[in-house]
């Protein structure tokens, strides 16, 4: 496992341990990401890609993924502007 992939590990425990209402450990996480640019026409690009911590296979990635969409499909229905962080 890369250091960046340790350093990253650390911040996400850290950060469910000091900023989320949960207790326990944490069994996975997944981090999505999307990003926009411009191409040398003007024209824009859009991308997107995951990373999985290192404790978690993809089965559990994809449930926490489905789990988590399934929350903000409902926060959004419900008007409700708490975005989970």
């Amino acid at each position: 496992m890369s250091d960046e992939m340790m350093a990253l590990d650390d911040q996400v425990r850290a950060f469910t341990a000091n900023n989320l209402e949960r207790q326990g450990v944490v069994t996975g996480w997944v981090l999505m990401v999307a990003t926009s640019r411009f191409d040398d026409e003007g024209d824009m690009l859009h991308a997107y890609d995951y990373s999985v911590g290192p404790d978690c296979d993809l089965i559990r990635a994809v449930g926490l993924v489905r789990l988590a969409s399934a929350l903000m499909d409902r926060h959004v229905a419900g008007g409700d502007g708490d975005r989970g962080d």
